[in-house]
Protein backbone atom coordinates (compact mmCIF):
# COMPACT_ATOMS: atom_id res chain seq x y z
CA UNK A 1 0.00 0.00 0.00
CA UNK A 2 1.47 3.55 -0.78
CA UNK A 3 2.41 5.90 1.66
CA UNK A 4 1.96 9.61 2.02
CA UNK A 5 6.01 10.01 1.71
CA UNK A 6 5.40 10.59 -1.72
CA UNK A 7 4.78 14.19 -0.91
CA UNK A 8 8.90 14.32 -0.50
CA UNK A 9 9.86 12.81 -4.15
CA UNK A 10 10.87 14.17 -6.83
CA UNK A 11 7.94 12.64 -9.29
CA UNK A 12 5.19 15.24 -8.93
CA UNK A 13 2.67 12.42 -10.19
CA UNK A 14 3.80 10.25 -7.49
CA UNK A 15 1.36 11.72 -4.96
CA UNK A 16 -1.40 11.33 -7.20
CA UNK A 17 -0.87 7.74 -7.94
CA UNK A 18 -0.17 7.24 -4.06
CA UNK A 19 -3.62 8.76 -3.41
CA UNK A 20 -5.41 6.72 -6.14
CA UNK A 21 -3.77 3.74 -4.74
CA UNK A 22 -4.84 5.00 -1.44
CA UNK A 23 -8.77 4.98 -2.49
CA UNK A 24 -8.68 1.79 -4.60
CA UNK A 25 -8.43 2.99 -8.04
CA UNK A 26 -11.35 0.57 -9.34
CA UNK A 27 -11.23 1.78 -12.82
CA UNK A 28 -7.47 0.60 -13.25
CA UNK A 29 -5.64 -2.48 -13.78
CA UNK A 30 -5.18 -4.52 -10.33
CA UNK A 31 -2.10 -4.83 -8.69
CA UNK A 32 0.58 -6.71 -10.50
CA UNK A 33 -2.16 -6.63 -13.85
CA UNK A 34 -0.61 -5.97 -17.24
CA UNK A 35 -2.29 -3.54 -19.23
CA UNK A 36 -2.79 -4.34 -22.81
CA UNK A 37 -1.93 -2.22 -25.51
CA UNK A 38 -5.01 -2.33 -27.47
CA UNK A 39 -8.67 0.15 -27.29
CA UNK A 40 -9.58 1.17 -24.19
CA UNK A 41 -13.35 2.70 -24.78
CA UNK A 42 -13.93 3.71 -21.21
CA UNK A 43 -10.66 6.16 -21.19
CA UNK A 44 -11.37 7.16 -24.53
CA UNK A 45 -15.04 8.17 -23.60
CA UNK A 46 -13.20 9.82 -20.61
CA UNK A 47 -11.19 12.11 -22.19
CA UNK A 48 -13.48 13.11 -24.33
CA UNK A 49 -16.05 14.33 -21.70
CA UNK A 50 -12.90 15.93 -20.31
CA UNK A 51 -12.19 17.65 -23.51
CA UNK A 52 -15.36 18.93 -24.15
CA UNK A 53 -15.51 20.29 -20.74
CA UNK A 54 -12.63 22.01 -21.19
CA UNK A 55 -13.66 23.52 -24.31
CA UNK A 56 -16.67 24.56 -22.84
CA UNK A 57 -14.51 26.55 -20.05
CA UNK A 58 -12.52 27.68 -22.67
CA UNK A 59 -15.03 29.41 -24.99
CA UNK A 60 -16.82 30.52 -21.31
CA UNK A 61 -13.51 32.60 -20.44
CA UNK A 62 -13.05 33.94 -23.42
CA UNK A 63 -16.99 35.34 -24.18
CA UNK A 64 -16.45 36.83 -20.69
CA UNK A 65 -12.92 38.52 -21.04
CA UNK A 66 -13.44 39.90 -24.36
CA UNK A 67 -16.55 41.57 -22.96
CA UNK A 68 -14.66 42.65 -20.04
CA UNK A 69 -11.87 44.23 -21.92
CA UNK A 70 -14.56 45.85 -24.78
CA UNK A 71 -15.98 47.58 -21.92
CA UNK A 72 -12.67 49.00 -20.27
CA UNK A 73 -12.17 50.68 -23.41
CA UNK A 74 -10.04 48.13 -25.47
CA UNK A 75 -10.00 48.21 -28.98
CA UNK A 76 -11.31 45.70 -30.68
CA UNK A 77 -7.98 43.60 -31.42
CA UNK A 78 -6.64 43.83 -27.88
CA UNK A 79 -9.94 42.99 -26.71
CA UNK A 80 -9.88 39.78 -28.81
CA UNK A 81 -5.69 39.01 -27.46
CA UNK A 82 -6.69 40.09 -23.87
CA UNK A 83 -8.25 36.17 -22.83
CA UNK A 84 -5.25 34.31 -24.50
CA UNK A 85 -2.74 35.93 -22.76
CA UNK A 86 -4.56 35.68 -19.28
CA UNK A 87 -5.32 32.10 -19.91
CA UNK A 88 -2.37 31.19 -21.82
CA UNK A 89 0.01 32.65 -18.93
CA UNK A 90 -2.76 30.44 -16.40
CA UNK A 91 -1.88 27.51 -18.71
CA UNK A 92 1.70 28.02 -18.53
CA UNK A 93 1.55 28.46 -14.93
CA UNK A 94 -0.20 25.14 -14.90
CA UNK A 95 2.20 22.91 -16.95
CA UNK A 96 5.69 24.96 -15.09
CA UNK A 97 6.86 26.01 -18.12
Amino acid sequence: MPTWRAQKAKDPFELCRAVVGLMGDAAGPEDGAVRSGGFELDELIRHLCALVVAGVAAYASYVHQREFAVQGGADAVSAALWPLSVDGLLLLATLGC
